[in-house]
């Protein structure tokens, strides 16, 4: 008995799903933790959508208008097609890494379908009809995943000026300050000059790498010895010259030399220590600590503010994740580029380790790594 194409999709839906789960893996970005549903995402529900276009009866001319794209209802952000692709954006999905997802979906399915035993010359209506409705679903996709991205980079443009602004303006009324020669606001306005140029060093200093890792290049390292204590005071005062009222309490045990590039770990801290100051509601007091084990140095950085949500934690560190939309759900304020986190993953990574990530009400929010001790190169 012949088995029809909407049929045989919902028959054999989990070796089609089994397929998609393995090529949305090979596509991933790299160091994503993505378990099988994330792989798997509503491509369960666009196949069900498919089958169901497919069953559907339309006359030779209805087809006829649909193959040239008249007769598609208006893709809605609701449809699983255009959830689908707003979350493959707000994973870090490329457009062409999503269009890949359903090219190699359409050729599992005509692949497992003939091999079924079908008789090619039953089966090209059903082939041809299979064809456009994927198509309506890959048009849904991308249209939310590029209207996502242009809001993203919209925003991120936005909060950049609202970043930069501040400490420019700063920079403007310590300059009309000396203009007029006042000896006395001398040192305060050098100090407020100083802390602003700071904090636009570190706006573009992050910006840089992002470029970098967008052009597909990795961060260079340059390993030597280093002593991870030093290191870190010097990022804390960095920090502090952007969030003054912060306090900062370093706890350093145990040997804490290692083989490592001495500038990227500083922008590791760094940008850390500016995340708890910012985030921070308890008086801005926060923990900071070091700990010399044999293979590897821990360490640890602790504040109290906004807990951020279980389900945020995966994507904390993504790429603009804080201007993706779920910002205030995480916790984060509107003002914030998303930058120092994701560097923040990209340093570590660079260094063979992982950030880990706590978040509660009772214990605060704790941002935790494990640096491996390196041999000398």
């Amino acid at each position: 008995m012949t088995m029809h194409l909407p049929q045989f999709i919902t028959t054999n839906l989990e070796a089609i799903l089994v397929e998609w789960e393995a090529f949305a893996r090979s596509q991933a970005p790299s160091g994503s933790e993505m378990t099988t549903q994330d792989l798997r995402d509503h491509a369960a529900q666009i196949l069900s959508v498919i089958a169901a276009d497919i069953a559907t009866r339309q006359t030779a001319e209805e087809q006829h208008e649909k193959s040239l794209g008249h007769r598609d209802p208006a893709p809605t952000s609701n449809s699983p097609a255009a959830i689908h692709g707003r979350t493959r954006q707000g994973r870090g999905f490329s457009l062409p890494q999503v269009v890949a997802e359903f090219r190699a979906l359409r050729a599992s399915v005509t692949r497992l379908w003939l091999a079924s035993g079908h008789k090619r010359g039953a089966i090209v209506d059903e082939l041809i009809r299979f064809d456009e409705a994927l198509d309506q679903a890959q048009a849904e996709s991308i249209l939310k995943f590029s209207e996502e991205a242009a809001l993203a980079r919209d925003t991120f443009l936005a909060i950049l000026g609202h970043d930069l602004r501040n400490p420019l303006a700063a920079i403007t009324s310590a300059g009309h300050v000396l203009a007029q020669r006042d000896a006395e606001a001398s040192d305060h306005v050098g100090s407020r000059i100083l802390r602003s140029a700071r904090t636009m060093n570190a706006i573009v200093r992050d910006l840089l790498e992002l470029a970098r890792l967008h052009l597909g290049g990795d961060i260079p390292l340059h390993r030597k010895l280093v002593n991870l204590e030093e290191i870190c005071r010097a990022a804390m005062e960095e920090a502090n010259a952007a969030f003054p009222e912060a306090t900062y309490q370093l706890d350093v045990r145990g040997d804490v030399l290692g083989y490592f590039d001495g500038d990227r770990i500083q922008q590791l801290f760094a940008n850390l220590c500016s995340n708890a100051a910012q985030y921070s509601t308890d008086g801005k007091h926060i923990a900071l600590a070091l700990q010399g084990e044999p293979t590897e140095i821990v360490f640890q950085i602790r504040n109290f503010g906004p807990v951020i949500p279980a389900a945020s934690l995966p994507t904390l560190m993504d790429r603009l994740t804080q201007v993706g939309g779920d910002a205030m759900d995480a916790g984060r304020p509107a003002n914030s580029l998303g930058l120092g986190l994701y560097i923040v993953r990209e340093i570590t990574l660079a260094h063979g380790c992982m950030v880990t990530v706590e978040s509660a009400a009772s214990s605060g929010t704790l941002f935790q790594v494990r640096l491996p001790r390196a041999a000398a190169a």
